[in-house]
């Protein structure tokens, strides 16, 4: 996976940019970095 990408990601979470924002919409961080994950393994 690109560490730009999740460096970017874990910057925003420390930050809180949007507190509510990815539970209700990408679901749990966690499954979010999978299916991050998943989409740049089948590029």
């Amino acid at each position: 996976m690109n560490s730009e990408i999740v460096d970017a990601l874990f910057g925003l979470l420390q930050q809180r940019v949007a507190e509510g924002f990815p539970g209700k919409i990408l679901g749990d961080p966690v499954d979010l970095f999978q299916r991050l994950a998943r989409l740049t393994m089948t590029r």
